[in-house]
């Protein structure tokens, strides 16, 4: 199973330089709480933006350049994104696809699931997460937090 899992602000912005713009604890925490015992697939900008392996989680970094390792046991590197996507969705377990941008439009159409966390505020951002959700998929569940909500897009079957 495939997971698009994202923060965005009230304008659909997702970072700003490589970073998120915010601070919200309760969000962080949602993060950490789903992907704890997981595997992470993300961009190399965001995987150097966090600067170290999250614990209790795999991390596959997506690059173009098949020499780039890092030394960490957790971390894996990986250069064929669409074949990568298609084995998570057909995997028993989850993965979750936590950024960047480019990362979630190229994942996108694999997605099984998206858990979209919408910040109750405006910050200034220099990339947007601008998928129509509502073509390809349902709305299962909506929670309120502390400072956001979080959306819980399920892909709809196709008859």
């Amino acid at each position: 199973m495939l997971t698009l899992i994202l923060a965005v602000d009230q304008n659909g912005g997702l970072g700003y330089r490589n970073r998120l713009p915010w601070r919200i604890p309760a969000e962080m925490d949602h993060f950490r709480k789903t992907t704890y015992g997981h595997t992470l697939i993300m961009g190399r900008k965001t995987f150097e933006g966090i600067g170290k392996p999250l614990p209790g989680r795999t991390a596959i970094v997506l690059t173009k350049d098949p020499s780039l390792s890092y030394p960490f046991e957790s971390v894996k590197t990986e250069t064929g994104m669409s074949a990568l996507f298609q084995a998570a969705k057909e995997s028993e377990r989850e993965f979750f696809v936590a950024g960047g941008k480019s990362v979630y439009e190229a994942a996108y159409p694999y997605a099984d699931r998206i858990l979209l966390s919408v910040i109750d505020a405006q910050y200034t951002v220099d990339a947007f997460f601008r998928m129509n959700l509502t073509e390809d998929f349902d709305i299962l569940e909506i929670r309120r937090m502390d400072g956001f909500s979080v959306y819980d897009y399920r892909r709809r079957c196709s008859a």
